[in-house]
């Protein structure tokens, strides 16, 4: 199994079977919350400390920040149930994955390409379908 940030996850059998899970909406998701983050955040920088705006913003900034977290876990949960019922179906015993915990380390890709990287669920998607394989077996 391949994780990636553009196909969140990738996988072959042996018989040449496979599956490609799209991140597309993920990545959407990603880009509006930050889009959205930077414009609360600009509003807030513009309030004075104790103000009753300020904290209705921080309010909203919180509540938006929840609900993509919560986007992004439902995204995530479909992702690996497919993964999940892709190898139940195909009969695979042993899943080998790709190891991308270090793919940042030490290197500057650039501010984009950085933001990206850092959002990156990789872990969170690989806790959830192990968490089903688990279960599974």
């Amino acid at each position: 199994m391949d994780l990636g940030e553009i196909n969140i996850a990738a996988a072959v059998t042996e018989e040449g079977e496979g599956v490609v899970i799209s991140g597309r909406h993920l990545r959407s998701i990603h880009r509006l919350r930050n889009k959205r983050l930077v414009a609360y955040q600009s509003r807030i920088d513009r309030c004075k400390d104790g103000s009753k705006r300020k904290r209705k913003l921080l309010k909203n900034k919180r509540k938006a920040s929840a609900q993509y977290k919560r986007q992004q876990r439902d995204i995530l949960h479909k992702a690996s149930r497919q993964l999940v019922s892709f190898c139940q179906d195909q009969g695979v015993a042993q899943i080998a994955v790709g190891d991308v915990k270090d793919i940042q380390t030490g290197v500057d890709l650039g501010r984009k390409s950085n933001q990206k990287i850092s959002q990156w669920p990789h872990g969170q998607l690989s806790n959830m379908w192990a968490t089903r394989l688990g279960s599974w077996e």
